[in-house]
C-alpha cells in the first residue's frame, strides 16, 4: 500500500487524505491475474514475449499509417518501449524520441526478464485522474483489488492507458466502453479467452465505484500543512539555519532541503495528523461567510479560549487547496481587534467598572486628531458593553486618553508576554510529539 498522509478532525474522522504527486499502489507480477496480463498484451503488444524490446512489424505498420495520414500519431510502441518512455523520456511525439525509446528498450530487455518488465510497466502506466498502476486504478475506479475484478472490468481498465483522457470512464464512458469491447475482441482473436467468456464479458454491465479524494475543508487543511512545515522547521533546526545566514542562495538551498524533508516525512513515512477541527463550527462559519454580499470577502478563525485549540478556519468564500488563504496569509494592521487589549481591559481594570455603566461616546478631538466612527455615526452616552460591541472609536479614544497611552500599552505588553510564555514554557517537544499533538 502506498504511503499517505491522513488528517483527522477532532471527532477522529478523516477530513483529508494526501498522497504524493503520483498515487500508486505497487503489485508484483506474481499477484497479477492472468487476465490482466493477457488484456494488456492483446491491447498493446501481442508479441511482447517474443520481440527483443522493439517490434519491427509494428513499426513498419506505424510508418505506413503515418505516411498515408501525414502524421506521427501511430507509434507502434511495445510494452517495453512504453515503460522506457515512462521511466526515462518525455511523451512528445518525435522521431528522435522514438529512436531514444528503442535504445532504452533494448537495454531494458538485456538487463531484465520479461516478467519484470511487465511488472514495472503495469505499475508505472498512467490510468488518468492522477492514478498510476493497475492495482491503484482497480481500487480507484471499482473500489476493489485487481484480483477481484471481472473480465469485463479488467478489459475496461487495460484499455485506458492507450489514451487516458479519451478513455476516461468517468467523463467519457461510451468511448471507454468502446475501447473495452476492442480489448475483449483482441483477447478472443488471440485465444486468450474462450467464446463463452467473451460473450459474457461483452454483455456485462459496468458499474463504477469511484473512490474520489476526500479533500474536505481545504482552507483549514492548507493552514494545517503550513503549520506542519513550521513545526518541522523548528524541530529540525531549519529556522535557526535560515536566521543565521544572509546569503540568498543559502536560504534557497535550506528552504529546498526543508521542503524535501517535509515531503519525505509526509509521503514516505505516512504520518497521521490529529487536528482540533470542529466540522459543525467550520460548516456554519462557511455558511455565514457565503451570505456576505458578492463583492465582500472575509475570514473566520475560531479558537477555543479555554483550550487554545483551533476549532475552525475559513480563508475566504471559495478557497481551494493551495490557494491564497486570507486567514493566515493576509497580513494587515490589527484594526479594531486590538481595542479589547489596548482600550477596554485597561479602562475596566483601572476604573473597576461594570459593563452596564454609561460612557461618553460623543465626538472627540485633541489637537489635530479627531477620530470618526464607522459610517460617520455620532453618539452621546452609551453603555460600556455597547461601546465594545459596536467598536465605537470616539468612546475608545476617550478611554485611552483617560487611562493614559503609556498605561494602556503596558496592558498590551503584558498580554504579549503571557502569550509568549504560553508558547515557550517547558522543554521543546520532540518531532513525534509535535505531529501527534498537532494543533492541540
Amino acid at each position: 500500500m502506498g504511503k499517505k498522509l491522513n488528517i483527522l478532525a477532532d471527532d477522529g474522522s478523516i477530513i483529508d487524505i494526501i498522497h504524493g504527486t503520483e498515487h500508486r499502489i505497487y503489485i508484483p507480477y506474481e499477484q497479477l491475474p492472468s487476465s490482466v496480463i493477457h488484456a494488456f498484451i492483446a491491447a498493446e503488444d501481442n508479441h511482447f514475449f517474443k520481440h527483443p524490446g522493439v517490434d519491427g512489424t509494428a513499426i513498419v505498420r506505424a510508418i505506413v499509417f503515418n505516411a498515408k495520414s501525414n502524421s506521427i500519431d501511430q507509434g507502434g510502441s511495445t510494452i517495453t518501449q512504453q515503460l522506457a518512455r515512462n521511466l526515462f523520456l518525455s511523451h512528445t511525439k518525435t522521431y528522435k524520441r522514438k529512436l531514444h525509446e528503442a535504445f532504452y528498450s533494448y537495454r531494458l530487455e538485456q538487463d531484465l526478464t520479461k516478467e519484470k518488465i511487465f511488472e514495472l510497466y503495469s505499475n508505472a502506466i498512467y490510468f488518468g485522474n492522477g492514478i498510476y498502476g493497475i492495482e491503484t486504478a482497480s481500487q480507484f475506479y471499482f473500489g476493489k483489488s485487481v484480483d477481484q475484478l471481472s473480465l469485463s472490468e479488467i478489459a475496461l481498465l487495460c484499455g485506458i492507458p492507450n489514451s487516458p483522457i479519451k478513455y476516461d470512464p468517468i467523463k467519457n464512458i461510451e468511448q471507454s466502453l468502446e475501447q473495452q469491447r476492442n480489448v475483449l475482441r483482441k483477447m478472443f482473436e488471440n485465444k486468450y479467452i474462450k467464446e463463452e467468456e467473451y460473450n459474457i464479458a461483452m454483455s456485462s454491465d459496468i458499474v463504477l465505484d469511484v473512490s474520489r479524494p476526500v479533500h474536505e475543508f481545504p482552507d483549514y487543511i492548507s493552514y494545517t500543512l503550513h503549520e506542519l512545515k513550521n513545526l518541522v522547521s523548528q524541530s529540525e533546526g531549519f529556522d535557526k539555519m535560515l536566521k543565521n545566514t544572509e546569503n540568498a542562495k543559502e536560504k534557497e538551498t535550506i528552504r529546498s532541503e526543508l521542503d524535501r524533508f517535509v515531503h519525505q516525512l509526509v509521503y514516505e513515512k505516512g504520518i497521521k495528523i490529529e487536528t482540533s477541527l470542529d466540522k459543525t463550527i467550520q460548516n456554519n462559519a462557511q455558511k455565514q461567510l457565503n451570505q456576505l454580499p458578492h463583492d465582500v470577502e472575509g475570514v473566520f478563525v475560531v479558537i477555543d479560549h479555554t483550550t487554545h485549540r483551533l476549532k475552525a478556519l475559513i480563508g475566504g468564500k471559495k478557497v481551494k487547496a493551495n490557494e491564497f488563504n486570507r486567514a493566515y496569509q493576509s497580513y494587515r494592521q490589527p484594526g479594531s481587534a486590538i481595542k479589547p487589549f489596548l482600550v477596554f481591559v485597561p479602562f475596566i481594570e483601572q476604573k473597576a467598572l461594570p459593563l452596564n455603566i454609561p460612557v461618553d461616546a460623543s465626538p472627540f478631538g485633541k489637537q489635530t486628531y479627531c477620530p470618526s466612527n464607522y459610517g460617520n455615526a455620532t453618539y452621546k452616552n452609551v453603555l460600556l458593553k455597547e461601546a465594545l460591541g459596536k467598536s465605537i472609536n470616539t468612546a475608545a479614544v476617550r478611554m485611552v486618553d483617560s487611562v493614559g497611552i503609556e498605561q494602556a500599552f503596558l496592558f498590551l505588553d503584558l498580554f504579549l508576554l503571557i502569550k509568549f510564555q504560553l508558547k515557550t514554557i517547558g522543554s521543546p517537544p520532540s518531532l513525534e510529539a509535535l505531529i501527534t499533538g498537532f494543533l492541540h
